[in-house]
């Protein structure tokens, strides 16, 4: 069963690697983050800090990407 996660009300532009687990806590998704249930969008690989690539909103969800080249050229553009 896959996680639906909800977009925050706020934009985010950016985040620092080091403040990762600060901002998913702050958004209620560190303990699925550290259950290995977060998984990237593209390729279904669990997101570990290792392999953080991105997080971007879809359809109103927060939705996440591994660091893998093939899977953050699909993420999509800004509008």
């Amino acid at each position: 069963m896959k996680t639906k996660h909800m977009l925050p009300k706020k934009d985010l532009e950016a985040v620092h690697r080091q403040d990762i687990k600060t901002l998913l806590e702050n958004w209620g998704l560190l303990g699925d983050f550290e259950a290995g249930k977060i998984k990237c969008r593209f390729c279904n690989d669990v997101i570990s800090e290792r392999n953080f690539g991105a997080i971007f909103p879809e359809d109103k969800q927060v939705f996440f990407s591994c660091s893998k080249l093939d899977c953050l050229v699909k993420l999509p553009s800004k509008k």
